[in-house]
């Protein structure tokens, strides 16, 4: 089923998909039961993520709606890990968050799905009204829906940077055409734009009245109508008469000393701009600080909590539009060698020995490698190839493997798979694996689990390999080049002269600079050694053992 829905999205606009996810979407409500309701979470953040594929469409003008929408997709998401089986209903976060008393608090996820909400709403509205008056300026259009939406709920900044960015929207038919498929009539778009209308509307009023429920249930401080938290204010008139009379006294000032007041008057100007720079430059960094950090954990590590590595060594880069065909050579750039019957089933089957290895362990890391090293396949890594057939076939049913699957980008050759991959691992977690498991063709056994693991002074006991076997009809041929390429690496460890050296510069047609050993500062000295005997120097796991 996720095979043949991936195959019909990859055919479907950013509307057609958003429709087909809100039709998943069904938000169930017994009678008279608010507490039973049930608000599937996934689905709904599936949509959030289509919006911002709309909104991008937009262009600049949509930078800091873009960003926050992140934010807080993220910040339900981190949520729902904790507990996927209790937390997938969006209504259980709220409950727990009313039961804390954190609800209103700036970081909570009910203020997220707040925010989304009214994200949601913007968006709604600016496709009707583009729907409906076509011959109206986009400018104009987008203008009208920010400050019915989210003007009255943005600060200053927020505005005043909108307001800049609100030049740089497109036209409306640069903007329709972006949306739409290719040839498809307006008539058609406008259609797709009602659907998403009618299949919206009751699903944001429902999540409006379960926050006024669960998140502001104090009779008063939220319209259900227009989903916004009301405050008590002092009347207007009161307001508006002490303006009024500061207003008088000033002029009244002024006409007894007018030197004086312009003075103070400019003073307190320029008091203002300073006051309000540096609050602009503070807002500024710690935005930018934020953004850095992007919800990593404590230690800036994303993936911190992982022990393990699972590595998938690649071979082929995919290069069919197609993702129904994976298991078909004609989907997949070959070298001579390999064109054989049954090469992409030996593909397919790394990849899901990687993938079923990764979730048997709950501590590991799935990392895909590969570079970019076939010219005429274009600019596509192995390791993005790769984690794409895993993605269209569904992870084969381990779909919680897909949260910790990875790419290694920039591997040339069987040594570079380990070594790199070992590095990118420091990268993501910031240590190194305590074990690692390498998958690749049973004959290759002997290289990478001999010849590459002694070269990297890694312990036997904590290196495993997971082989398959070769398609029947390349096999002879597999086992004579093998024997070949095993006998270089043992005059050559490292890979780094003769003909080894030369293979790995003719894998890299497109010149890409590798970022190692940045992100593995202890290793750096295995990234420079080039010897026929074993590195000399030390090494992370040594202390580890």
């Amino acid at each position: 089923m996720k095979r043949k829905r991936y195959e019909m999205e990859k055919k479907k606009t950013e509307l057609q998909t958003a429709i087909e996810e809100l039709s998943l979407f069904i938000v169930t409500k017994p009678a008279d039961n608010t507490e039973a309701t049930h608000i599937p979470l996934r689905p709904l953040l599936s949509f959030c993520n289509l919006i911002i594929q709309v909104l991008d469409k937009i262009g600049p003008t949509m930078a800091v709606l873009r960003q926050d929408i992140d934010q807080n997709i993220q910040r339900l998401e981190k949520v729902c890990e904790t507990d996927s089986c209790v937390y997938s209903n969006l209504v259980e976060i709220l409950k727990k968050e009313k039961e804390e008393g954190t609800s209103k608090m700036v970081a909570s996820c009910s203020r997220a799905l707040f925010w989304l909400t009214r994200t949601m709403d913007f968006t709604s509205g600016l496709l009707r009204l583009l729907s409906k008056e076509m011959s109206s300026k986009m400018e104009e259009l987008v203008e009208e829906c920010y400050m019915t939406t989210l003007k009255p709920h943005h600060g200053w900044i927020a505005s005043a940077a909108f307001k800049v960015c609100l030049k740089l929207v497109p036209d409306n038919k640069t903007f329709m055409d972006a949306i739409g498929a290719r040839d498809e009539s307006y008539d058609t778009l406008r259609e797709d734009i009602d659907t998403l209308s009618s299949l919206l509307t009751p699903i944001l009023k429902e999540i409006y009245f379960v926050l006024a429920f669960h998140a502001y249930s104090r009779s008063g401080d939220f319209d259900l109508e227009s989903g916004t938290i009301r405050k008590s204010r002092k009347p207007k008139n009161s307001f508006s008469k002490m303006i009024k009379s500061l207003g008088n006294r000033l002029h009244h000032m002024f006409k007894l000393h007018p030197i004086l007041v312009f003075i103070v008057c400019l003073s307190f100007g320029i008091t203002v701009l300073i006051l309000l720079s540096s609050i602009y430059e503070n807002h500024f960094r710690s935005t930018v600080s934020y953004y850095k950090k992007n919800d990593l954990d404590n230690d800036g590590y994303p993936f911190a909590n992982l022990k393990n590595l699972v590595m998938v060594a690649g071979h082929s880069v995919y290069t069919s539009s197609d993702c129904g065909k994976v298991d078909k050579e004609d989907s997949w750039f070959l070298e001579s060698y390999q064109k054989n019957p049954g090469q992409a089933a030996t593909f397919l089957s790394h990849i899901q020995e990687g993938v079923e290895a990764a979730g048997k362990d709950d501590e590991s890391l799935l990392l895909f490698s590969g570079g970019e090293t076939r010219k005429d396949a274009g600019p596509r890594s192995e390791a993005q190839s790769y984690w794409a057939v895993a993605e269209s076939k569904g992870w084969f049913g381990k779909d919680e493997v897909r949260s910790r699957a990875l790419t290694e980008e920039h591997a040339r050759d069987s040594f570079e798979n380990l070594l790199f991959s070992v590095c990118r691992f420091r990268e993501l977690t910031g240590s190194y694996p305590q074990n690692i498991t390498v998958v690749s063709y049973d004959f290759k056994e002997e290289r990478f689990a001999h010849l590459h693991r002694s070269a990297m002074g890694f312990p036997e006991s904590r290196f495993f390999y997971l082989g398959t076997p070769a398609s029947l009809s390349s096999k002879e041929g597999a086992l004579k080049g093998e024997a070949m390429v095993r006998s270089q690496f043992q005059d050559d460890p490292y890979g780094c002269v003769g003909s080894l050296w030369r293979k790995k510069l003719k894998r890299d047609p497109f010149h890409r600079t590798l970022p190692y050993p940045n992100g593995c500062p202890e290793i750096g000295g295995l990234f420079k050694y080039c010897g026929s005997a074993p590195f000399p120097g030390s090494l992370p796991w040594d202390r580890s053992l």
